[in-house]
């Protein structure tokens, strides 16, 4: 034992418990940030657009990657601090070429199974200790023509720092991760799950406390 810390003079280091409420309390802090920054909701608008309606990108528009699926955008240049931590945005979309979308209802006005399904397996992720990004929410996007019923994308951390950082996939068992190299360190981020599993009812606050978009 260290004199320090038998004096009690040893710096604690408070640990966050990985707890669903911990990570959905973290997107409600960052929500209101993204909300009263103007030029981050333009980016956000026009990533949608330049997925769903093909119009071209603005100059702050980054294209981290994409896999069968999901396609990922950096939306800012600007870091974003919550507590002792800063972060930087990333818009997760389907693929528009794909011409299948997520929006909050189905045809049938049931909530979107996939979508929440998508979502819980980030929320499990985090309480597992997976290291999933620093946060994650919902925001809708809509449109006078095609989308007028909106459509909806994941906003998280890009852990790449606009690409600053090089990165690449990694599959274990059902899980994909995102192996991003730094100068100090190496990092393994869950990034996807192949077939999610359903969602608890937890997740469905999302839907309360999401972000809209009108093009």
């Amino acid at each position: 034992m260290s004199l320090l810390s038998l004096f009690g003079l040893e710096n604690k280091v408070e640990k966050i418990p990985l707890t669903f409420e911990e990570y959905f309390s973290r997107w409600i802090r960052i929500k209101s940030l993204i909300e009263n920054n103007e030029q981050v909701m333009k980016n956000i608008n026009n990533a949608f657009a330049v997925e769903y309606l093909k119009q071209k990108p603005n100059q702050e528009l980054i294209k981290l990657g994409y896999g069968n699926s999901h396609i990922v955008y950096s939306i800012s240049s600007e870091k974003f601090r919550d507590k002792d931590n800063e972060t930087m945005l990333a818009l997760r979309l389907l693929r528009g070429d794909n011409k299948i979308f997520y929006r909050l209802k189905t045809d049938d006005e049931d909530d979107n199974y996939n979508l929440f399904s998508e979502l819980d397996s980030f929320c499990k992720a985090f309480v597992l200790g997976k290291n999933s990004a620093y946060f994650l929410g919902l925001v809708e996007w809509k449109d006078t023509d095609k989308f007028q019923k909106g459509v909806v994308g994941f906003l998280t951390e890009d852990v790449t720092e606009r690409k600053t950082f090089e990165s690449h996939t990694k599959k274990e068992g059902f899980d994909e991760y995102l192996e991003v190299k730094t100068i100090k360190s190496n990092n393994k981020f869950f990034i996807d799950k192949v077939c999610p599993d359903g969602y608890t009812m937890d997740v469905l606050k999302y839907k309360k406390n999401i972000i809209k978009i009108n093009y």
